[in-house]
């Protein structure tokens, strides 16, 4: 978490635990995936919105081999939501930087064993973007500063930087 008291995590048996590391013992244990769950991002808690609306609850992310991201919520041990739009296995995610800890929306990149990178705003469910890339990417990574998506594949690494310029407009949008 953004506070380093919880960490996740997950593994082929379809579970997501989230340790209370202060307290040594488990906070929660999710289970809603069909397949196993490859990795996992939390949303920070404390965003300031530019409207004075007040920050939304602590969200984590997961991804699986059953092709979907699940959005939960952690305090409630609930699932919020189900992103379905990869069709294959969800090998990473990545929460994108907001290094003036403001921003309408959070973004979340993923990418799968279907050569495509992911641009999410899990918070409401949407999809904003997506791109193509010429292997299937493994791992993910925003750049410090949140204007440049890397994804490593099995052959190369590739940058969807091409689609910068698409999040730019969503975050107007939003």
């Amino acid at each position: 978490s953004d506070d380093g008291r919880y960490a996740a995590t997950a593994g082929f048996d379809r579970q997501v635990v989230v340790v209370d590391l202060e307290q040594q013992q488990e906070a929660a244990r999710l289970t809603g995936h069909t397949r196993g769950v490859l990795a996992a991002v939390v949303r920070p808690r404390q965003l300031e919105s530019p409207d004075s609306r007040p920050p939304g609850p602590p969200l984590l992310v997961t991804a699986g081999a059953d092709h979907t991201l699940r959005v939960w919520n952690v305090a409630e041990k609930k699932l919020v939501r189900t992103l379905e739009n990869h069709s294959a296995a969800v090998a990473d995610l990545s929460l994108r930087p907001q290094p003036d800890g403001k921003s309408n929306l959070p973004m979340v990149a993923s990418v799968g064993a279907d050569g495509t990178a992911r641009f999410w705003q899990p918070t409401i469910g949407r999809l904003a973007r997506f791109a193509r890339l010429a292997s299937p990417p493994t791992a993910c990574c925003w750049s410090p500063e949140g204007s440049r998506l890397e994804a490593c594949c099995r052959n190369a690494m590739a940058v969807a930087e091409r689609f910068i310029e698409a999040l730019n407009h969503c975050d107007a949008d939003a």
